[in-house]
């Protein structure tokens, strides 16, 4: 009686085995589902958001002017470089010039091999209160493709309420 039941146990087992290989083998057309691949491309045209990571200051007397590879700033009172998470394969950046000029550089974005980073300038009296929110715990920037979006929020979601 024992044989028996480890007998028909193993049949079961076995028949069980067979559906199975018959499904991997030969799954029905309504079954099969494509393949499509995530999309995990970074999508610069309507802006990344990237927590910073760190910030480096810089303050000047507002006499000369700031350069940094095409970004040239006039009477440059100060610059806050910042750095947040890798989206894809590149770092992301943002360079905040502050100046007292009359005529500020548009916003601008450039993306190479090894870094997406953007530009936006502000008025000298933005210098400080900016400062203070580039450094609270859940700050975060945007950077894209499209200029207008650039931008620093103490909280991501108001980055995603200017679209």
């Amino acid at each position: 009686m024992q044989r028996q039941k480890m007998l028909t146990s193993l049949f079961r087992h076995k028949e069980d085995n067979n559906i199975m290989r018959h499904y991997l083998q030969s799954p029905t057309p309504s079954t099969t589902k494509t393949f499509q691949p995530i999309d995990l491309s970074a999508k610069w045209d309507c802006g990344v958001v990237s927590k910073v990571r760190s910030v480096r200051v810089a303050a000047f007397s507002g006499k000369r002017d700031f350069e940094d590879g095409d970004y040239r700033l006039a009477a440059a009172v100060g610059v806050l470089q910042l750095t947040g998470h890798r989206e894809g394969a590149v770092r992301t950046e943002l360079l905040i010039g502050f100046s007292n000029a009359n005529d500020l550089p548009q916003p601008t974005f450039h993306l190479d091999d090894t870094r997406a980073f953007g530009t936006m300038s502000l008025a000298a009296s933005s210098f400080g209160p900016l400062m203070q929110l580039v450094h609270l715990p859940n700050a975060h920037f945007r950077i894209s493709s499209d200029v207008n979006l650039i931008g620093v929020a103490s909280d991501p979601a108001m980055l995603l309420q200017t679209q």
